[in-house]
């Protein structure tokens, strides 16, 4: 039986040997650089370099391995680069690869650096324009790619930034370490993984309902959590990349509003109050529009529950809403006062006023 498992052993090291011997010898008829300049310009209508050495990997995916890589810019873009990364691999799918076919199956980034802008028209400059085709190979040339297709994206050690021209506003990721699956351009895009936002580590995850939707401007379905010490939230929507709209069902909890605006950057400042938090509701985004539908929120011991319209299309902004006051707990924020012998606490009986004639307090400006 030993004997056996002995020879049937060598037999599937000597299958994968023979593989990765076919492979390798595969791969170095490449030129590999000039191959991948020009398949990724054609696929992303961008200039594309790989301006450091380029070499055959076996880990952490057969293919090929690139250093020094950039990927150019939107014309008139704030960043000179889209992207670049100290490292690039390409993956490789074994089984095309021995029947003389090359497919992309893994893209793994090292040290990337993504510079994502909307400029003042509301134009994205990750909506890549791909060109036209490639003609075909004359006779005997060396082998080109015939496919692709991209079965998980890694990014290690990365950073993000986003700007927007439009609403004026800009973020910034960093110690990105994300791992993305796209079985085709048609399907869904799944990214999980870790980033850093403002010294704070946060989990995230995003489901994104069609990439192609994503690369050209278009809405699409989508499903994003996030859980980091200051708020775990998860939304259900729509997105649409060209305007930045959003819509959908969201849903945030945490232990300190006051923490969460402060690492938001736009804190509250010291004082009591404004910790523990719960919102629900239907959220709406657009340029100029910011509504908050069917509303539950919760602030330490209080309760509400509403309806809330923001509009800058006009002359002047209007501010509109309803706010259902469910129960009302002010001791929270109520701040100790000294007295003779010591320190007094000023208290305020909790009321509900959940009925009629209290509950429903109208915002208009």
């Amino acid at each position: 039986m030993r004997r056996v498992i002995l020879v049937l052993g060598l037999i599937v090291a000597l299958v994968f040997a023979g593989g990765g011997a076919a492979a390798w010898w595969f791969l170095s008829q490449f030129d590999a650089r000039a191959e991948i300049v020009k398949r990724v310009k054609l696929a992303t209508g961008r200039d594309f370099a790989i301006r450091g050495p380029v070499s055959i990997s076996v880990w952490p995916a057969i293919g090929f391995k690139g250093q020094d890589v950039i990927l150019a810019n939107v014309v008139n873009g704030t960043a000179p680069q889209l992207l670049e990364a100290k490292e690039i691999v390409l993956g490789l799918a074994l089984k095309p690869l021995l029947q003389r076919r090359l497919e992309v199956s893994r893209i793994v980034l090292v040290e990337p650096v993504l510079a994502l802008e909307v400029d003042a028209e509301g134009r994205p400059n990750w909506v890549l324009k791909p060109t036209m085709p490639a003609p075909p190979a004359a006779p005997g040339t060396r082998p080109r790619v015939e496919s692709v297709s991209l079965d998980g994206m890694t990014i290690t050690d990365g950073r993000i930034s986003y700007a927007n021209l439009r609403t004026k506003s800009s973020y910034g990721l960093d110690d990105v370490d994300l791992k993305a699956d796209l079985k085709d351009l048609d399907s869904a895009l799944d990214v999980d993984g870790e980033v850093t936002f403002r010294e704070q580590r946060a989990a995230i995850d995003l489901t994104a309902g069609k990439f192609r939707a994503l690369m050209t401007g278009q809405a699409t379905p989508i499903t994003f959590t996030i859980d980091a010490a200051p708020i775990k939230a998860t939304l259900t929507g729509d997105l649409d990349v060209r305007t930045g709209g959003l819509a959908g069902d969201i849903t945030a909890s945490g232990p300190s509003l006051r923490g969460l605006t402060a690492w938001a950057g736009t804190p509250m400042g010291a004082g009591p109050g404004f910790e523990a938090f719960e919102i629900g509701g239907h959220l709406t985004v657009g340029p100029r529009r910011f509504a908050f539908d069917n509303t539950a929120i919760k602030i330490d011991e209080v309760q509400s529950r509403g309806d809330f319209l923001l509009e800058t299309a006009g002359r002047t902004p209007l501010l509109s809403g309803r706010l259902e006051i469910i129960s009302l707990d002010l001791n929270p924020y109520l701040r100790p006062r000294t007295a003779e012998g010591g320190v007094e606490v000023a208290t305020i009986q909790a009321v509900d006023v959940a009925a009629p004639g209290y509950s429903e307090l109208p915002i208009a400006l």
